[in-house]
């Protein structure tokens, strides 16, 4: 099954789709304008857009899946740059400088970076790459176009970047060559395993009459002077050549004619921009648009990885999210401010209160403005106490909460001790649950439900060990529904 890919013209002015059910071709009425407008207004161009994007929507297969699209290099340029970063506004910045002199129009160009080659410690912290300069302003308008009809191109590659995966499967440095009759336009990009390196284009003459061998000679020369320079920023230069189109055959044998000792493979004249956008279908069919949209080397990754319509949504949910969360955070902060400040005057009015009663209980005693108020007034009593002598202090209070923590350790360990000889079947019901424990001033009851006689046993021996009270088996109660009842022995 072909993922569907379409070539479309820089100024939209043609698009050709190829997909499952064959080629599909929409070329663009003329560009109309209203009044004294000598050249086409913005409405006439975004009414072109919208034609294309409505005609490309509409094809099939390209709702559901759109694997690349591809722009034609005819108004791009491929360019040798040193720049100090790779982001996009310094290497703006540095192609301005380059083509001063070329005029307004190149300056406008936007530009993505494709060859990033390793530093060269003489070259200091700058970096040394190729790069397409190219208008994107249509195509950028055509994205948005189309993603708000539900389409979104796994990849936007340019020709060089498609001309590239010729070269796919071929070792070292391949020149692909593409001769387009109708454009007479010749365009050509180096590869290597990993994608594009360099690209460029010519115009051409007729390939088909008497001079077809002179015209693809002299087109042959321009080309290499081309090559001889982007042979040197590179630091390579191509081992063989492949030539589509309808002018391959004449294309190919002046390349042998220049390069005799570098190999080439003439492809046949169907071989074209549809062979091309064919390969790149079958090659998106295998290995999926992810391993295209990963290196500027094989997609124009600034275009490539545009934000669509699904990531603005989500950045605005998340901001929704964000500013719920900040009101809610607000709220609580306003909150915990209003609850502070009850704290802070209800500290303040217990501090006061405390104050009070240690004043009036000892008169002139409190010194300055002591940090626990508690600390302070124990040691006043036990100053008090140790200077008074009439003083008699009431019985300590039993010690309820300690035998209650020591009869709860008993149950447990009597509990776990005993499971290692339980029978097995009553393991999973193996253990001792309090039915009643009752504590008070005058004695002290504790009623059982044990699984055997002997763990009953084993309880009535232990609750007399080193305990705070004296315990015994109260008569006439069942073996594994024992009770037992004491008196306390010490006091504290």
């Amino acid at each position: 099954m072909s993922v569907p890919v379409v070539w479309v013209a820089p100024d939209l002015s043609a698009m050709r789709l190829y997909g499952a059910s064959g080629e599909a071709v929409w070329r663009a009425p003329a560009l109309k304008t209203t009044g004294d407008e000598e050249t086409p207004g913005t409405g006439a161009w975004r009414q072109r857009v919208a034609e294309a994007a409505s005609w490309l929507a509409q094809q099939r297969g390209v709702k559901r899946r759109l694997g690349a699209l591809v722009i034609d290099p005819s108004e791009s340029v491929c360019l040798w740059v040193r720049s100090s970063s790779l982001a996009a506004p310094v290497l703006s910045a540095q192609v301005a400088r380059l083509i001063e002199e070329w005029g307004g129009e190149a300056g406008m160009w936007s530009v993505e970076p494709v060859y990033d080659a390793p530093r060269d410690s003489s070259m200091g912290a700058e970096h040394a790459l190729s790069a397409v300069c190219h208008h994107d302003a249509l195509t950028r308008l055509l994205l948005d176009a189309i993603d708000k009809r539900g389409v979104v191109p796994g990849a936007v590659l340019s020709g060089w970047h498609a001309l590239a995966h010729h070269a796919k499967n071929e070792a070292g440095v391949t020149c692909v060559i593409e001769h387009n009759a109708e454009t007479k336009r010749l365009a050509w990009a180096w590869s290597d395993a990993e994608g594009l390196l360099a690209g460029g284009g010519a115009g051409i003459g007729d390939l088909e009459g008497e001079h077809a061998e002179a015209v693809a000679s002299a087109v042959m020369q321009r080309t290499a002077m081309d090559w001889m320079t982007w042979s040197s920023q590179l630091g390579t230069t191509p081992e063989r050549a492949v030539v589509i189109g309808p002018g391959a055959k004449a294309i190919g044998e002046a390349w042998k004619r220049a390069f005799p000792d570098r190999p080439v493979r003439i492809g046949t004249p169907e071989e074209g921009p549809g062979a091309t956008l064919a390969m790149l279908s079958q090659r998106l069919d295998e290995e999926g648009t992810e391993a295209i949209a990963v290196s500027t080397r094989l997609c124009l990754g600034r275009l490539t990885h545009r934000p669509t319509r699904k990531t603005r949504s989500r950045y605005q949910i998340a901001g929704a999210a964000a500013l719920i969360a900040a009101i809610a955070i607000g709220s609580i902060a306003v909150w915990m401010r209003g609850r502070v400040e009850d704290w802070s005057s209800g500290a303040e009015e217990a501090r006061a209160e405390a104050t009070e009663i240690l004043n009036t209980t000892w008169p002139g005693e409190l010194q300055g403005r002591p940090t626990n108020l508690v600390s302070e007034a124990r040691r006043m009593y036990e100053e008090d106490l140790r200077e008074a002598k009439d003083i008699k202090l009431p019985n300590a209070p039993y010690p309820i909460y300690e035998e209650a923590l020591r009869v709860s350790r008993l149950l447990v360990d009597v509990a776990e001790q005993t499971k290692a000889d339980a029978p097995e079947d009553l393991l999973e019901n193996w253990q001792i649950k309090i039915q009643k424990l009752s504590m008070d001033d005058a004695s002290v009851r504790l009623s059982l439900f044990t699984p055997e006689r002997r763990v009953t046993t084993e309880i009535g021996v232990r609750l007399n060990d080193q305990g705070y009270a004296k315990w015994s088996p109260v008569r006439n109660t069942a073996p594994e529904r024992p009770t037992f009842q004491g008196n306390w022995q010490v006091k504290e």
